[in-house]
């Protein structure tokens, strides 16, 4: 396949080299990363803090808590989460050098601990008028997807987004170098992560899930464990995003070369999960349509330890389809839609692995998404519900919240994440024990 030949020849050199020849002459652009609308934004304002050598000092304090709907007969604390976490944050931009800082610590209630952790280190500096580098711990994304991810690979708390936590958890940082380059002909995004960064994937330690091995529901202990990539340049990360914005539509193509975010391998030898390697191309484009925004995205995942789906210990590969539509119905009132799909090839052989018709996923995992939003009292009380619906594997997760702002200080938020469906095996219907409610109190500084 071309694409899989293109990916295998694809090096670090000829990355850097396709940069810097896109980027003269130099012409920024509009990036298309994602709008994840977030409760309280992860992302610094552009023009906040331009031109000043002071260093501003803000952040917050904020309080989460989530208790089970449903009886989970193997883990016994009712409690989902208990945190109370403090950030501390500050900015530097002068002389085309940036600096930025978020570092948090937090009490975690479930387990009874402690923990730091710097969720954005990093200095970015232009060494042309039409190249931006930037080094260091950062959160990235991109694609056009809401919830739904197929070309954007960075890493994901998974844990944080079950247990209601503020959807900006979900991002969970990467230790990277971004090298950015614009230009009348095109734009590119180069994303180079010397070290794997998995996604914080369910261990069974709050939440619990399903294994195939014992065909049941399990949690911890043991806490489920998996085995990483080493630390050599071979088992480093490259992301590329060429993009560009051509009459009103904005084009993406993207490329990858890495590993499953999440332990999809199982190694025999060892007994143990694992990452194993993932190439993977793409594109998308989104454009203003019907009084709305529409969009369509597809990737190609290559898993090259698949062996055209003779080994039944990693994933096969896969076609991912996205077309999704956001449009606002009435003032204030907000709805998206999207359709997702993912195809799996080489099926027939992947079926002979799943003795059990309980276990074998469909050859075509259907989704259906909406998101609504309703705004009230300028924007200080805002009702949202966003539902997924799997027409194939017949599960379902819903995030209803409330969201009061009282005052530029106070924030609570109110809401549940609930799970279910007709089999144990599917991604939602092994969460279903997992379902919560949730309240969270955020003081800003």
């Amino acid at each position: 396949m071309t694409s899989t030949i293109l990916l295998k020849h694809l090096t670090l050199s000829s990355l850097v080299t396709i940069l810097f020849v896109i980027s003269a002459p130099a012409l920024k652009a509009e990036d298309t990363t994602d709008n994840w609308g977030e409760e309280w934004s992860d992302e610094w304002p552009d023009d906040t803090f331009v031109s000043t050598p002071a260093l501003p000092i803000s952040g917050y304090f904020e309080s989460t808590a989530s208790y089970r709907t449903k009886h989970n007969n193997v883990i016994a604390n009712e409690w989902v989460a208990q945190d109370v976490r403090g950030r501390i944050q500050t900015y530097y931009s002068q002389h085309d050098i940036v600096v930025s800082y978020k570092g948090e610590i937090y009490f975690d209630g479930i387990t009874s601990q402690w923990h730091g952790l710097n969720r954005e280190a990093y200095i970015g500096f232009t060494p042309a008028s039409s190249i931006d580098i930037r080094a260091g711990r950062q959160v990235l994304t991109w694609g056009t997807g809401d919830l739904l991810f197929l070309n954007d690979f960075f890493p994901k708390n998974w844990v944080a987004l079950f247990s209601g936590y503020d959807q900006q958890y979900l991002k969970a940082p990467s230790d990277a170098v971004k090298i950015s380059g614009y230009s009348d002909f095109a734009n590119i995004d180069l994303i180079l992560s010397p070290q794997f960064d998995s996604d914080q994937f369910i261990t069974g330690e709050k939440l619990s899930y399903y294994s195939p091995m014992k065909q049941s529901i399990v949690a911890a202990p043991p806490i489920l464990q998996a085995k990483k990539p080493g630390t050599s340049s071979e088992d480093s990360e490259v992301s590329l995003r060429i993009y560009k914005n051509i009459e009103g539509i904005e084009y993406a193509a993207y490329l990858y070369k890495g590993f499953f975010k999440t332990p999809e391998g199982y190694d025999i030898e060892m007994q143990t999960p694992y990452f194993p390697e993932l190439q993977s191309i793409g594109a998308s484009a989104r454009t203003s349509a019907f009084n709305g925004i529409a969009n369509i995205e597809y990737a190609y995942w290559n898993s090259p330890e698949s062996d055209g789906g003779k080994n039944h210990y990693v994933p096969n590969d896969q076609s991912r389809f996205l077309l999704g539509y956001e449009t606002e119905i009435v003032r204030n009132i907000t709805a998206s839609f999207q359709y997702y799909a993912e195809y799996t090839h080489d099926y027939d052989v992947l079926t002979l692995s799943y003795p059990s018709t309980e276990d074998r996923p469909e050859q075509i995992r259907q989704v259906l998404t909406t998101r609504w939003t309703f705004s009230t009292q300028q924007s200080n009380l805002i009702y949202s519900a966003f539902l997924f619906y799997s027409t194939s594997d017949e599960d379902y997760y819903f995030i209803p919240n409330v969201m009061y702002r009282m005052n530029d200080s106070w924030q609570f938020n109110g809401g549940a994440n609930l799970l279910g469906g007709r089999k144990q095996s599917t991604l939602f219907g092994q969460m279903e024990l997992n379902s919560n409610i949730y309240l969270r109190a955020k003081f800003i500084f």
